[in-house]
């Protein structure tokens, strides 16, 4: 199989499903990547388990679909996984596919009512809709487990018609199938979770994600401390719904498209590493249950702000790790030292202008931006986004 090499402006699918790792997923995601360069893969109801039909957190629902796209021989750096939020109105959850996702130009869907909210919309964001001959059934899956569980020799057949055999091996091993028999069967269960990976959690707003990579330093060199430690690293990227204002100028999606594009740039395997979208919620003591429901389980959380490490503080199960962001020499480096710089490089100017400023802007940037990261505010325009932002008017 050929080796996929990221590029700055890839083509882009995007489909969403509650439970993405079923075979008619699985066919989905492959009929994507016939006719685009990667595929986004939104994990819907992200915030809802533990309840009949959903049984699996979205965090979970990551790990099962990743483990499912790899052993169908499908390259992880061609897929994108990210957790999409229910919102109390259609207008809304459409916006919020676009916010916390990477650029994608069409929407693939096998659900008419999905496919007619993102339509009614199309127009004004520029987007296509594919909608999909073969509709996905109405069926709630995890019932057919649970009958299968039960010894219900008919439930069998229908379990292997659409859950793949690898997702079953997967939520066997992560405990999912005792929480089944929980629900559906009403069986006592000591759900055990088998942790064999090595993960840490890096959190961060990301705002932009700065460093080089190969000097060790700020964001990118804190990431790759945890990587070399052998650690797979799960990315969350602070305050998701937070855009499009000074101190926080891109959107969740903006983000992790810089992040994703450094860290493959940078020859570090998409297996190791998965970067997820966290909003804020107004409460430190619902933080950590809030932002574990959305990312693939870990043991150890670094940062390098002492108050997202208090968070965390008191939960026996997690290892704090202070990282360190200076940037060469020790001398301070910082998101906001950057925006600064930015900010003053383009204030006062005319939009026509911005173009011919990006040589002198980054010459003052100089060991603080990753050559990836100033590729990706190029190819993403973000010096104009901020261009606009500091030459707005009250």
């Amino acid at each position: 199989m050929a080796t996929y090499t990221p590029t700055l402006n890839p083509s882009r699918g995007l489909i969403v499903e509650k439970n993405p790792f079923l075979k008619l997923d699985v066919d989905l995601v492959k009929c994507v990547l016939s006719s685009h360069d990667e595929v986004v893969i939104g994990i819907g109801s992200a915030l809802k388990s533990h309840e009949p039909g959903m049984i699996c957190t979205a965090g979970e629902r990551m790990e099962i679909t990743d483990h499912v796209l790899q052993s169908e021989g499908i390259d992880p750096a061609r897929y994108i996984l990210i957790p999409i939020e229910d919102q109390g109105a259609n207008a809304h959850w459409v916006g919020q596919s676009i916010m916390v996702c990477p650029r994608w130009d069409t929407f693939y869907t096998r659900n008419f009512k999905n496919a007619s909210m993102f339509l009614s919309h199309r127009k004004a964001r520029g987007y296509n809709v594919v909608q999909m001959d073969q509709q996905k059934p109405e069926i709630d899956y995890f019932e057919d487990i649970a009958a299968m569980i039960r010894g219900e020799a008919s439930a069998v057949d229908r379990v292997e018609s659409y859950v793949p055999e690898s997702a079953m091996v997967k939520m066997q091993e992560m405990g999912i199938l005792s929480r089944v028999d929980t629900i559906y069967n009403r069986k006592r269960n000591n759900e055990v979770r088998c942790d064999k990976v090595n993960r840490i959690l890096f959190l961060g707003g990301l705002r932009p994600p700065h460093g080089i990579w190969s000097e060790g330093n700020g964001h990118l060199g804190a990431i790759k401390q945890c990587l070399d430690g052998g650690a797979q690293v799960v990315i969350a990227v602070g305050s998701a719904q937070r855009s499009d204002d000074e101190r926080c100028p891109f959107t969740a999606g903006q983000r992790i498209e810089m992040m994703r594009y450094a860290m493959l740039s940078n020859g570090v395997d998409a297996t190791r590493f998965y970067i997820v979208p966290i909003t804020d919620i107004g409460s430190n003591a619902l933080y950590e249950p809030h932002l574990s429901t959305l990312t693939p389980a870990f043991q150890r959380v670094s940062s390098g702000n002492g108050a997202v490490l208090s968070i965390f503080k008191s939960y026996d199960p997690f290892v704090l790790v202070r990282s360190e962001v200076a940037g060469k020499a020790g001398e301070a480096l910082s998101a906001s030292l950057v925006r600064k710089t930015m900010y003053d490089g383009l204030r006062g100017v005319s939009s026509d202008a911005v173009e011919g400023l990006i040589p002198t802007i980054e010459s003052r940037l100089v060991g603080a931006l990753d050559p990836a990261i100033l590729g990706s505010f190029k190819a993403l325009k973000l010096y104009h986004v901020m261009h606009d932002i500091a030459n707005r008017t009250e």
